[in-house]
Parts: structure tokens; C-alpha cells; sequence
């Protein structure tokens, strides 16, 4: 303001020296902008402002259900504030949230104002439904309906006879009677209805007791209900009521009796005898809960079903199956692909969606006995005239290969060996399967085999076992894996872990693949190992094993640089064949290396896993005892090998690889 004044003070400007006062004027504002005195504004008008002409946004109706689960608490611990509060929020039964629509005209403002303005609305109307989200919670739902038909009775008992007065006497006698039916129906409604709401909400309580799978089962059955009811034009009777809540009924008995044996031994599995007693404890509970959870939902069918035929309403059913929409492979987790309604498609999406178990649709194809679904997880391989399914991983899969225009080749890894699985198709077909499959294709285990038209004939498929170049002699045809759950050592004692490897060992050495059974004796070795193991860590003493073999294939020399376990109660041991170099740690040509280990005693703190990490010159390659995506061999940049599982065996207790390196 200084320098406004002084101009404003000036009145000779013709004896004013211009210059020299402009000079000093520059000098005194860049003195005064040093000092700290002269500030400069950052706002500018109309800054970052939008113009919208017309901003529509339509009313909203959300129905909300909210029911508490076991461990919720545990995973809502760690998440953001609003879920830990949920904690403590009991089951919400169809709190229906209504917020009008927000029509704005001509609106100039920047989008952070727009923005606030617009979540004001909304949460002043959320606000407003606070009571509306307290008379749905579960526990008032039965009450407060109860209230509603008495009172729509109470009103009728009263007010038919005095309008039938009005009239005369016989209107009033048909109004007393019209009104005590009334009455008396009200008070049948809302007993049956409130006592359906009861059992509901104890239903879900006592399902969280029970185990994963028979939650899964009963919201697919329920699932089932829904689509019968909304796919059939005529009304169930109460016979085909009772039925459905007969089915209900026996589900529970025999999940519950079916669980008395299968979860003390899945426990087992995993922790060993202090699992098997727990699993046995809550296979008890289940036992005694499933059964009555099953009784309780047939119960409500038939309440249900009673109190909608008595007051006439019609059940509102989605008429449509959810639009199917598949997900982009290059982002499953942000992109969609939008495509016309299908019906079959819709079909497809709500089977691979019903198994509660995160899966994404992605695809599928028809023929005409197929049913062929890709998920994000599983290849679905539907038999169309018994409605028949089988879901196989991704990851068990090695690969797959067309042969004679008709025929795809799938080979799959099990127990006992790789499994082909040959399945023919009309020829328009065969192009669209394989695409189909080539969607997943990288996640399979050797994707590197995958081929349009190759040989039927192949074992492994492309000649993999031939023209092995570091190999000495032409091996015999061999499936490894396919020799396993033989009991090599029934009647043989073993000291200690180190006096199985010992023995294995001692013969493993004399191997050599100047021999044509060179493939054969090393997998034979590999199982007998297994098969040791088993004869002597059995029943409450069991513990997990891991055997990995690699055979070096090339025409050049392969460095082990470490062998380490990340999980594990046992030392890697090396078990080598007679051309493996033991000073230098060395894969020659021809050779193969056996590495066994174990896990220690699982428990009910943990299940005693085995993790194993092999680096060479060439690869790093992870294997664990389980089913995993983790089993996976990372290839070196700029290393021009191949790496091919040969076997990828995994049971509860033990598991087995092969892997070729050409």
C-alpha cells in the first residue's frame, strides 16, 4: 500500500525523473519481496471450475442384510475403522435405505466443492435412516412384525362392526364377524411370521458353528429353492413344500454324520494327532447343529409358504439370471467386457458364482456333449446328458495339444502319474476349445508343450522324451509317477531317517544313462524313498516328506549353486546318480540328483510343511508339499533351457517331482 500511496501523493509528474524512479521503485518491491513483506496470492479466480449443465443422479433404493460371522473380529482388527465398529453391529435383517435422486442445473464450481455438496445429500438422507436401520435389526424384526398383524387385527375387530352399524344391525353382525376373523388371523400371521424370523435368526447364528463346506452347501440349496420358484408358473402345493423341507432336514443329518468322519481326518492331515482330537470335538458339535439347522430352514419353508397362501400376496421373483460378465485377461480385477444378454451365458456365470469361493467367470463353450467353463480358477468340464462336473485346477494341468482335427489332448498330473484326458469334438469346435484353453494357458504347468495338431500318439506329447542330447542311450518309454503307492519296503525295518537315505543312496549311485531303464530305476528309487518313509512314520506319528528330482538332459554342464530348505524339520539331503560331479557340485550331462526331506510333527500350532528352494546356473525352482501355484521353476534371463515337469505327485502326507532339463 506504500507504493499506491506515494503514487497517489504525486502531483508535479513533469518534474518527475521517470527512470530513476521506476529503478527505485523495482528496488524497493524486490527489498520489500526479500523482507518477507510482500506476499503473492496463489488463488486465481475461476480456478480448476467445471460447467454442467445438467447433473442428474436417479433415487436409490439399497435392501440391506448384515449377518455377523465367526472371525470377523479377527480380520476386522486389522482393516479400516468403519469395519472394527461393525464388530459390534448385531444382524440386519432387509433394511431397506431410500435416497432421492440430486438434480443440479447450470452448476459452475470446482469438483472438490461438487463433490462435498453432493456427499451432504446423500449423508443427511443416511442420517434420517438411522431408525429405520434400528427396526431391522434381526432381534426387532419378529416383534415388530408380530405388532403389525395384531394390529391391523385389532383395527379391523373394531372398526368392521362399527361401520356395519352405521348400516344396520345384520351389517353389524357380518362386521363383528369380519372383524374377529380378522383379529384372529393377525394374531396366526404374526405368531407363525415372528416365530419364522426366530428361527431365522437363530439359524444363522448356529450355522457359523459349523464347518465351511456345509455353509457352502446350504446357501447353493437354498440357491436351488430360489431358481425353482422363479423358474415355474404354477404354485407350490404344501406336499411339494414339505419335500423341499424334508431335503433340508436329511442334508443336515447326513452332512453332520458324513463330518464325524471326514474332519477329525482332514485335521489330521494337517496337525497331526492333537488335530485329529480337535476335529473330532467339533465334528461332535456339527453332528448335533447340522441336523438342527437343517430342521430349522425346512421349518421356515413351511411358515413361509403357510403365511404367504394366507394373505394372498404373490412372491416377487428375479424373473432374469444375472447379465454374465466376463473379465478381461490382461487386468481380471479391473476390467469387464460387456457383451448382449445370453441366457446361457447368465447360466454359465451363476455356476461358476455358486461355489462361494471367489472364482471369476471367464468364459465358455457348448458342444454337444460338453459343457466347457474357464474360470479364474478351474477348467469346468460339464457332461451335458448327466449334468456331470468335473473342476480341475489350473496348475494341475501340464498341458494340452489338438490331434486329427477332432481330438484335444488334456494331460493332467495325479497321484499316480501325468493322465491323459482325450476328448473328441466336431471340427468347427476344436479351434474355439483351444482358445478357450489357451486363456489360462501360462498358468498351466508346461505351457511350453501347448500345440495346435501334433501327434495323438505322443506320451508327453511333441516328443519330449526323444532326442534327449545329454543323454547316453535311447530311454525306455516311461510315465514317472506311475509306479507310485507300491509298497516296496512292507516287510523292511528301518534304523532312522539317515538309514533310508543310506540305503537309497547306495543305489542311486551306480545309476547311469548309458542304461535304457535309466529314467525307470531313478523314479523307482525316487518312490522307494516314499514308500520307506511311510512304512515308518505312520498313524499318530506321521510326519510330511519330499522328494525332487532333476535330470540334466543338455549337452552342457548344469551348477548347483544351493539346495535350501524355507520350511522344514530336516537337512536337504542329496541323493546323486553316478555322472553327477559331487567335488563341484555339478549336473553333467546325462546325470540327476534325488533331494529329499521332511517336515517336523505337526501340531495344532503348525502343520509341519515343507518348503524347498533349488538354485542353479540356469533356474530357481520352489517346491512345496502341497498343491500350490508356487511350484514353479523361474527360468534365468538369457539361459536357453527348458525346464519340464516330468511328475508333480502331491497326497496329504508326501509329495514328488520330476523335472527334465533339455
Amino acid at each position: 500500500m506504500a507504493f499506491i500511496e506515494s503514487i497517489q501523493n504525486y502531483q508535479n509528474p513533469k518534474s518527475f525523473a521517470a527512470k530513476s524512479w521506476i529503478l527505485q521503485f523495482t528496488k524497493d518491491m524486490l527489498q520489500e519481496q526479500k523482507s518477507g513483506m510482500l506476499s503473492v496470492s496463489d488463488y486465481k479466480i475461476n480456478h480448476d471450475r467445471l460447467y454442467v449443465e445438467e447433473l442428474h443422479l436417479h433415487p436409490a433404493r439399497i435392501t440391506l442384510t448384515f449377518t455377523q460371522d465367526w472371525g470377523f473380529d479377527t480380520i476386522a482388527t486389522h482393516s479400516p475403522p468403519i469395519l472394527q465398529y461393525m464388530r459390534i453391529v448385531p444382524s440386519i435383517s432387509n433394511a431397506s435405505l431410500i435416497f432421492t435422486s440430486f438434480v443440479v442445473s447450470h452448476a459452475f464450481e470446482s469438483p472438490a466443492v461438487l463433490k462435498d455438496i453432493i456427499i451432504t445429500h446423500y449423508a443427511s438422507q443416511l442420517t434420517q435412516h438411522a431408525f429405520s436401520l434400528i427396526g431391522s435389526l434381526a432381534i426387532f424384526t419378529g416383534p415388530v412384525d408380530f405388532l403389525a398383524n395384531i394390529g391391523t387385527g385389532v383395527r379391523d375387530f373394531f372398526y368392521e362392526p362399527i361401520n356395519g352399524l352405521v348400516h344396520g344391525p345384520a351389517e353389524f353382525l357380518e362386521g363383528l364377524e369380519t372383524g374377529s376373523l380378522s383379529l384372529a388371523r393377525g394374531v396366526f400371521l404374526g405368531v407363525v411370521r415372528g416365530a419364522s424370523n426366530v428361527t431365522g435368526v437363530l439359524n444363522s447364528s448356529l450355522v457359523n458353528l459349523t464347518d465351511k463346506n456345509f455353509i457352502e452347501e446350504r446357501n447353493t440349496y437354498h440357491r436351488n429353492i430360489d431358481d425353482l420358484t422363479r423358474l415355474s408358473n404354477n404354485s407350490k402345493t404344501i406336499s411339494d413344500i414339505l419335500t423341499l423341507a424334508g431335503g433340508s432336514l436329511i442334508h443336515g443329518v447326513k452332512s453332520g454324520a458324513v463330518g464325524l468322519y471326514e474332519e477329525p481326518l482332514d485335521n489330521f492331515n494337517r496337525s497331526g494327532a492333537a488335530g485329529f482330537v480337535k476335529g473330532f470335538g467339533h465334528a461332535l458339535v456339527s453332528a448335533v447343529i447340522k441336523p438342527l439347522v437343517g430342521f430349522g430352514d425346512g421349518a421356515i419353508l413351511v411358515m413361509q409358504h403357510v403365511t404367504s397362501s394366507d394373505d394372498g400376496k404373490k412372491i416377487v421373483m428375479q424373473k432374469r439370471m444375472r447379465r454374465a460378465i466376463p473379465r478381461d485377461q490382461k487386468s481380471l480385477k479391473t476390467s469387464i467386457i460387456l457383451s448382449p444378454y445370453d441366457e446361457k451365458s447368465a447360466f454359465v456365470q451363476k455356476l461358476v458364482s455358486n461355489g462361494n469361493d471367489g472364482d471369476i467367470y471367464l468364459g465358455h463353450l457348448y458342444t454337444d456333449s460338453y459343457l466347457f467353463i474357464a474360470s479364474d480358477q478351474f477348467l469346468w468340464i460339464v457332461l451335458r446328458r448327466t449334468n456331470k462336473q468335473e473342476r480341475l485346477e489350473w496348475e494341475e494341468l501340464s498341458h494340452f495339444y489338438t490331434a486329427r482335427d477332432k481330438f484335444m489332448n488334456i494331460f493332467i498330473f495325479t497321484q499316480k502319474g501325468l493322465r491323459s484326458r482325450i476328448i473328441e469334438l466336431e471340427a468347427p469346435k476344436i479351434m474355439d476349445f483351444y482358445n478357450l484353453l489357451s486363456v489360462k494357458r501360462e498358468q498351466m504347468t508346461n505351457p511350453l508343450l501347448t500345440s495346435f495338431d501334433s501327434s495323438i500318439d505322443d506320451f508327453i506329447g511333441n516328443g519330449i522324451m526323444n532326442n534327449l542330447s545329454g543323454v547316453k542311450t535311447t530311454q525306455a518309454q516311461h510315465n514317472f509317477g506311475s509306479i507310485n503307492c507300491q509298497d516296496i519296503y512292507r516287510n523292511r525295518e528301518f534304523q532312522d531317517e539317515i538309514h533310508i537315505v543310506e540305503d537309497c543312496y547306495s543305489r542311486v549311485k551306480l545309476l547311469s544313462s548309458d542304461r535304457s531303464t535309466f529314467f525307470l530305476s531313478l523314479d523307482e528309487e525316487a518312490w522307494s524313498l516314499v514308500s520307506a518313509w511311510r512304512s515308518m512314520y505312520s498313524g499318530i506319528n506321521v510326519k510330511h516328506c519330499l522328494v525332487a528330482g532333476f535330470i540334466n538332459a543338455r549337452d552342457d554342464c548344469i551348477q548347483l549353486k544351493s539346495a535350501l530348505l524355507h520350511e522344514g524339520g530336516s537337512p536337504c539331503c542329496h541323493i546323486p546318480s553316478r555322472d553327477y560331479d559331487e567335488l563341484n557340485n555339478i549336473l553333467t550331462p546325462g546325470s540327476a540328483i534325488i533331494f529329499f526331506s521332511w517336515g517336523l510333527p505337526p501340531n495344532l500350532e503348525q502343520e509341519g510343511r515343507i518348503i524347498l528352494e533349488v538354485e542353479t546356473n540356469f533356474f530357481l525352482c520352489r517346491l512345496l508339499d502341497k498343491k500350490s501355484p508356487l511350484n514353479r521353476v523361474q527360468k534365468f534371463e538369457g539361459k536357453g533351457c527348458d525346464c519340464i515337469f516330468l511328475e508333480k505327485s502331491v497326497s496329504d502326507w508326501w509329495a514328488k517331482y520330476w523335472i527334465l532339463i533339455k
